[in-house]
């Protein structure tokens, strides 16, 4: 009876403690989810450069879609290669988030030129994707973009119900950024439709989000686009002093697409107060820097404010052929708002120039396009569209109260049952108390108990990790890097054919003498010595050592990969395995012991591979590796005796026959070397390489098994001699 009360309060005091510390995570869960969206301005060419260093895949992805974000507002024409290349790396790693993104930037450069079909078709895959996904970020800026193709069409009940959802997605995620975006979005809209309050009214919450979050690029649009308002209310004043104030921020941030909008705004403002000559200079500019960044529609509507400039101006003629291009143009890409303004400027320019019919016929052009912006059907689609949401926000807003009222009901009668047990709690407590010590004490006996087998399994770990380094360091010693990794790859089989290899053996002549004359423990280090030398050798060289054979030593060229200038770097080991038993041969010729090395090569075609299952070993095969053995063997000691075949991978065009002993010596010329000669000095333009190398003919030679085979002595670089 007394254990079962005591697992009852021990029981009831680990629940507590449980809900005490998820009580805890849930607070900072809420705070965390409660936090204001932190911007961060990455210049444009630091993102560049971070492209230019080694990235891993998804990193340079998500790189260049920044990249791509920033160029938007500053070099549409390179913001889509960026994103094209963002698209091509996403699809070859398969990173969906990537491909979604790259499709969406795609299609906003598509809507800037004015092709809104294409914009629409990648736009909708970008949103498709994410949503598949729920990427709720991405789904977000694509209803988003897709609202601005829709408001480009004159779309507006479409525009209008897109631009809400995105609203919806961004007010969930806390996007206050994308929130400030889609309201000026939305702003836009009424402005379009002439339903000035209701624009300003989106512009100014717009705005204060932006004010909070130091958002400069969007309080810059904001009060671009108050600037508008305040215009088309005939408050000039007012409006001079928003969009200058825009165009004072665009320029700090020099985004190109944001100076030409602010340029164009003040032109605009300057046409309508009377000063058309103040005008043109601005919207010029602003012109200029629209075609320079590509965005079609932008430029549709400055040509239609040169136009009207131009004509108040009194250039009549000028006006007119620039509204008819403007007019052929806004209709190539179906453009209504800027077709319908276009109409109106030809009608204008038309009846300044006398052709009444001309410009009444533009006339008519110009008020059905009106018509078909402006009716109120659609005023009464958009604000039943406004209206839903409105009532959506708002139960979603009685529903967080519900949910609220709920959770603080549950939280009192929580407090009260928690006071209720703390009581009894309190009370049993009194009485276990000596319980409760033995119970910690057992407790600290098992802490320590798991603590120690924590601190076993962490030993065991280290050494199986140590354990690990070790084969894995004594794999890639064994065997070359390329094929170790193939054999960590799940290769079991590993044989091909190689032609045109240099191979190399190397015999220490009088190792012999020296085992029967110096003890064991001297003679391994000796041996050692030498090999240890040869390695470091082969490595200068990027040659593969094969194997040792008691005191032989097998070196090759171009195995497991090709190497350019093979033979060539296969002679200047070869020279420098002779220089380096020279340099021993002098230490022992105090202790009276002599040692000479005997070297043969040889060029041709082998089979290599990996043989073994518990011991593996990679190795060579073929007539070429014997006739490298052979030629060791038959050689001369302290002499590099080498085969036709590898004196034929030199150029040896330049030969002469010693007076003395009427050899023939022949001057070998690196091929790589001479393919990378200047031509007009010869001098040598890698640096490394020997001028030249110098092979004394030897004549045939007899070699076991083989027959008679003609040999030549390697006997040292040319500009040594």
């Amino acid at each position: 009876m007394l254990k079962r009360r005591y697992y009852l309060a021990f029981s009831t005091l680990l629940l507590l403690q449980r809900a005490g510390i998820v009580l805890v995570w849930c607070t900072l869960f809420f705070v965390w989810c409660a936090r204001p969206s932190i911007a961060q301005t990455v210049d444009i060419d630091s993102l560049k450069a971070a492209l230019r260093k080694p990235l891993p895949d998804t990193a340079r992805v998500q790189t260049l879609l920044t990249l791509a974000r920033r160029l938007y507002a500053v070099n549409p024409s390179e913001m889509d290669t960026i994103a094209h290349e963002a698209l091509r790396l996403s699809e070859r790693i398969g990173f969906e988030r990537g491909i979604a993104g790259a499709l969406l930037q795609i299609g906003r450069g598509y809507a800037t030129r004015g092709h809104s079909m294409e914009a629409r078709e990648y736009i909708e895959k970008a949103r498709q994707l994410a949503e598949e996904m729920n990427d709720t970020l991405t789904m977000s800026a694509s209803w988003h973009a897709l609202g601005n193709v829709a408001l480009d069409q004159a779309q507006y009940e479409l525009a209008l119900s897109n631009y809400l959802t995105a609203l919806r997605l961004r007010e969930a995620s806390r996007d206050r950024r994308g929130i400030s975006t889609t309201l000026n979005g939305i702003g836009i809209l009424y402005k379009q439709q002439r339903n000035n309050t209701e624009a300003l009214r989106y512009y100014r919450k717009s705005l204060a989000i932006d004010e909070e979050e130091n958002n400069r690029s969007g309080i810059a649009s904001s009060m671009n686009n108050i600037g508008l308002i305040f215009q088309a209310e005939k408050q000039y004043d007012s409006a001079n002093q928003y969009l200058r104030r825009s165009l004072e921020i665009e320029r700090s941030l020099a985004r190109k697409s944001g100076i030409a909008l602010s340029l164009n705004n003040l032109g605009v403002l300057y046409d309508l107060r009377g000063k058309p000559d103040s005008a043109l200079p601005l919207l010029y500019e602003a012109l200029n820097l629209k075609i320079s960044i590509g965005d079609m529609r932008s430029q549709l509507f400055t040509q239609n404010s040169l136009a009207s400039a131009l004509r108040n101006l009194g250039r009549v003629q000028e006006s007119v052929r620039l509204a008819q291009q403007t007019f052929d143009t806004a209709r190539s890409i179906d453009s209504k708002p800027h077709i319908q303004q276009a109409a109106e400027n030809l009608a204008a320019g038309y009846k300044a120039l006398g052709a009444f019919q001309r410009a009444l016929d533009f006339t008519e052009i110009a008020a059905r396009y009106r018509d078909s912006l402006f009716t109120l059907d659609r005023d009464r689609d958009l604000n039943r569209l406004e209206t839903t949401y409105k009532l959506e926000i708002q139960q979603r807003e009685n529903d967080r109260l519900r949910t609220d009222n709920a959770a603080q009901q549950r939280v009192l009668i929580a407090i009260s049952l928690a006071g209720l047990i703390g009581t009894a709690f309190l009370i049993f407590f009194v009485r276990i108390n000596a319980q409760k010590k033995r119970a910690n004490a057992q407790l600290q006996q098992q802490q320590k108990m798991l603590e120690d087998q924590a601190q076993e399994i962490e030993i065991a770990n280290t050494a199986l990790q140590e354990a690990h380094e070790r084969s894995e360091l004594l794999l890639r010693n064994t065997l070359p890097a390329q094929i170790a990794e193939r054999l960590k790859a799940g290769e079991t089989k590993i044989a091909e054919r190689f032609e045109n290899v240099s191979i190399l053996f190397a015999d220490i002549v009088g190792f012999t003498e020296l085992a029967s004359r110096l003890e064991p423990v001297v003679l391994v280090a000796l041996l050692d010595e030498i090999f240890t030398a040869f390695d470091g050798i082969a490595a200068r060289f990027q040659l593969e050592k094969i194997k040792t054979i008691g005191d032989a030593y097998m070196l090759v060229a171009g195995i497991p990969e090709k190497l350019t200038g093979g033979a060539e770097k296969l002679a200047l080991a070869a020279l420098a395995m002779q220089e380096e038993i020279n340099l021993k041969t002098d230490i022992l010729r105090r202790m009276n012991l002599r040692v000479q090395v005997r070297i043969g090569i040889h060029t041709g075609e082998v089979v290599a591979g990996v043989i073994g299952t518990s011991k593996f070993a990679y190795d060579l095969w073929g007539d070429t590796v014997n006739i490298a053995n052979r030629l060791e063997s038959h050689g001369i000691a302290g002499q590099i005796q080498v085969s036709e075949a590898f004196v034929q991978q030199f150029d040896t065009t330049i030969w002469e026959r010693d007076l003395h002993n009427h050899a023939r010596r022949i001057i070998a010329y690196p091929r790589s070397e001479k393919e990378f000669t200047n031509a007009q000095d010869a001098k040598p333009v890698i640096a490394g390489l020997p001028t030249s190398f110098l092979f004394e003919g030897r004549g045939e030679i007899e070699l076991k098994g083989k027959g008679k085979m003609k040999t030549y002595l390697l006997m040292a670089r040319q500009n040594e001699q």
